[in-house]
């Protein structure tokens, strides 16, 4: 191994839901395009104990589920830092202001000045007001552009997501148009299918399918697919009389889903500070129009008309109008190609070269 090869430490907890979890799946991307040109370590927690290497990266996963993942996190860090102190530890917190995050923020901000090292926390999702504490860190990266941080968009790995996964028979899409809807939520709650009506906008997603019956409108969510979560969605559905055009399927492939569907749909309910979606950014590299909630932080990703199409968010008729004109033959190949354009900024390469520029300032 090359002597000036640097050494960078990922930590952010929730490998086990690495399929889903956007924020564990970008640093993934990071990590794994990172490894071309430095000896990274990834530290992160699941249901057991595990070290492993993978494209490059090795992993380091500690226990958790019983209450002390977070301390076997931290002496492992420390095992880490002390058989060879890292360049640069880069922390991907959960989104959220609560107690539990922010105390877990604040020990890491002491750790790394007893331990002396470079320590930045990549705010993925949040928590925004991280912003205002001045610099607890050495460096303070956020997903979007905002003032006070160091700019470092989320990576989407473009050899996975790209047109040349559409595998349309596959999931059982015919002739009509297929319009999807898709979040990675694997445990089923009344909690959980609240968030998936009221924030994801499953909502409006469902109320959209009755106005456009000639069209297929495919629900990818694990935690529906069967048990108490179909029979509680189909309860939803037919209280409202259920329309015929909706089909239930859970975890699937998501770059050959994507990259099979006609219009992929990010209905977000509400604001979210510091959010920028993956899957909008592997909707653009799979070649598959988008259409999202007309909210600020979806306009830092979507040109409206150019790149994808947004709505009034709450509004149905308005989603329905947008999914058509997103299935019309010339506005549909339009949007691909800009589209597709405008993934390449997110490549893998080049987000782990801003992230290493970011790192090295």
């Amino acid at each position: 191994m090359p002597q000036n090869k640097k050494k960078i430490v990922f930590l952010t907890y929730g490998l086990v839901n690495s399929s889903s979890d956007g924020r564990v799946t970008s640093a993934k991307y990071f990590a794994e395009s990172l490894a071309k040109k430095a000896d990274v370590t990834f530290l992160s927690t699941g249901p057991k104990r595990r070290s492993y290497a993978e494209s490059g990266v090795r992993y380091e996963v500690v226990k958790t589920g019983d209450g002390f993942g977070f301390l076997r996190s931290l002496g492992k860090l420390r095992a880490i830092i002390r058989a060879g102190k890292p360049d640069f530890v880069e922390y991907h917190p959960p989104a959220g202001f609560n107690f539990l995050n922010i105390a877990y923020l604040c020990i890491l901000s002491l750790f790394h000045k007893l331990e002396s090292v470079p320590f930045g926390i990549y705010l993925w999702g949040g928590p925004r007001q991280v912003l205002r504490w001045g610099k607890p860190f050495n460096k303070i990266i956020t997903p979007t552009r905002e003032d006070g941080a160091e700019w470092v968009p989320p990576a989407v790995d473009l050899s996975k997501f790209n047109p040349a996964r559409r595998d349309r028979a596959a999931f059982g899409m015919g002739a009509k148009k297929t319009v999807l809807f898709m979040t990675g939520a694997k445990d089923f709650s009344p909690e959980v299918f609240d968030y998936l009506l009221r924030v994801r906008g499953l909502a409006d997603f469902a109320a959209a399918a009755k106005k456009l019956p000639g069209l297929d409108f495919v629900v990818a969510v694990p935690c529906l697919e069967k048990g108490e979560g179909r029979r509680v969605f189909e309860r939803y559905l037919k209280s409202g009389a259920r329309p015929a055009n909706i089909r239930l399927i859970g975890e699937a492939d998501a770059p050959k889903l994507l990259a099979s569907a006609d219009a992929f749909v990010f209905p977000y309910q509400k604001e979210e500070p510091l959010f920028a979606p993956v899957s909008i950014i592997e909707s653009f590299a799979s070649g598959t129009p988008v259409i999202a909630g007309d909210l600020a932080f979806v306009r830092k990703i979507i040109s409206d008309g150019k790149t994808g199409l947004l709505y009034a968010v709450g509004n149905p008729d308005s989603l329905a109008k947008r999914v058509l004109r997103a299935c019309e033959k010339g506005a549909s190949a339009a949007l691909r190609s800009n589209a597709l354009a405008e993934a390449k900024k997110y490549s893998a390469k080049n987000s782990a070269d801003r992230l290493l520029a970011a790192m090295a300032k």
